[in-house]
């Protein structure tokens, strides 16, 4: 599953609302419930940390060799169902490939048909925004289908559409940031920016183009997920 939506519009929220069910749901099934069972992940060490969870890399061993993995796992691999990666905009397609072919031989450690399935058969949903930053240094994007087929057996997509609760005391604002989102900035919005003074000497923060508009809008969704 693909969990998308600009940022605010509730991809944490989704999150925290279906970790919360399945955990109800096992109870009453009698069945178990920990970090083994719904594995939270993201890209990178701050969006990890926001989520209370960890890095995809150290919970797959991208960095490791797989007959380390194979020998050393960091969770119980026979208790998971769902896999969770938050910021998946930043995620390489070279890793990505790779996660592919960890968690087959990972999983076919208890099932041994998990190699025929993409990902072993996990659950697996990538969260993100893929208007937002891309692997840092790296020009592939892992939904390019002419070099990640697996992109294309994704069987559902959500894209988070509704009110963007982060802006709602600040509609301006949060209307200014979605164009940028979109590519449909407006002379108003540069003049907007332009108007807000920053640092110790009121110095004017003067946006030329609309590539400086995009940096700043990259450096504010960052400053507002501290």
């Amino acid at each position: 599953m693909n969990l998308t939506g600009s940022g605010g519009s509730g991809k944490s929220f989704v999150l925290d609302a279906t970790k919360s069910f399945c955990k109800q749901f096992c109870r009453a099934i009698g069945k178990p419930f920990n970090d083994s069972v719904f594995i939270v992940t993201a890209t990178t060490n701050t969006a990890a940390a926001q989520l209370k969870g960890d890095t995809i890399h150290s919970i797959a061993g991208l960095q490791r060799k797989l007959s380390s993995i194979l020998k050393n796992w960091s969770l119980n691999w026979v208790w998971a169902k769902i896999l969770f990666i938050d910021e998946i905009s930043m995620m390489d397609i070279m890793d990505f490939l790779k996660l592919d072919k960890y968690l087959r031989q990972i999983m076919a450690q208890f099932n041994p048909d998990a190699l025929n399935y993409p990902f072993g058969g996990l659950n697996i949903v990538f969260c993100g925004d893929f208007s937002q930053l891309n692997p840092v240094g790296k020009k592939d994007v892992i939904y390019d289908q002419t070099r990640n087929a697996l992109w294309g057996m994704i069987n559902r997509v959500v894209n988070l559409t509704m009110t963007n609760w982060r802006f709602l005391k600040d509609q301006q604002w949060g209307n200014l940031l979605q164009r940028m989102h979109h590519g449909e900035s407006t002379r108003g919005d540069m003049k907007l920016i332009n108007s807000r003074v920053v640092g110790e000497n009121w110095l004017c923060l003067v946006l030329r183009n609309y590539m400086e508009m995009m940096f700043l809008m990259h450096v504010t969704l960052m400053l507002t997920e501290i």
